[in-house]
């Protein structure tokens, strides 16, 4: 997640860029507990929330839609493929196409 983040750095205004600093910093110090008194579990969900959305445009214009399709039992295991596999080889990735 980190890594996505600091690749649209450079899109941010300098207060996006803060905010996302600060919310990195508090990911980095996380004990991966979804406890409900967790800032840091908050930002993890509300990332992988707008990443959910941001996904599969081509396949369907509702956001809560595309969030739904990749939310489930598989999510995490297609998420981390798809994050590995754009890293390693780039735009060139097949997985790419669902990224919008």
């Amino acid at each position: 997640m980190t890594e996505i983040a600091k690749g649209v750095e450079g899109s941010l205004t300098s207060e996006q860029r803060a905010d996302m600093t600060a919310m990195l910093n508090l990911l980095k110090d996380w004990d991966f507990k979804m406890d409900e008194e967790s800032v840091a579990a908050t930002v993890y969900s509300f990332a992988l929330l707008k990443f959910n959305k941001s996904m599969f445009h081509a396949y369907e214009k509702d956001s809560e839609q595309r969030a739904n399709m990749i939310d489930g039992y598989l999510q995490p295991y297609f998420v981390e493929r798809l994050i590995k596999e754009v890293a390693e080889i780039g735009m060139e990735s097949p997985l790419n196409r669902v990224c919008g």
